[in-house]
């Protein structure tokens, strides 16, 4: 199994060759908050013990750090484009997807 992303995995996944000005550290907390975020809702006895990170929790991680890291261009998480504008998901449904497997399980 595969580590958990650090910044450069993101850097490598967004294909950022070099970052200047405050984007590092945006995109290193993107990481950090998205492995918190996905921590938090996973159920801790379904993830491997000995540190590594399942392949759909990385990929998770990694697209949830780079929505994070493309909502700092936004205001009030809306994301426009020509004339158009959306409010950005909390955590879409491919996301959930991925995260399945590991989710905590509703009390019953």
């Amino acid at each position: 199994m595969a580590q958990w992303p650090e910044y450069d995995d993101a850097r490598a996944w967004l294909g950022i060759s070099s970052a200047g000005g405050s984007a590092p550290l945006v995109l290193n907390d993107c990481v950090e908050a998205a492995t918190e975020m996905v921590t938090l809702r996973c159920d801790p006895d379904k993830l491997p013990t000995d540190g590594s990170c399942p392949p759909t929790i990385r990929l998770l991680v990694l697209a949830l750090a780079k929505d994070l890291f493309g909502l700092r261009d936004t205001r009030s998480g809306q994301v426009s484009a020509e004339g158009m504008a959306v409010l950005a998901a909390k955590l879409d449904r491919d996301m959930a997807v991925l995260m399945f497997g590991y989710r905590v399980d509703p009390e019953p």
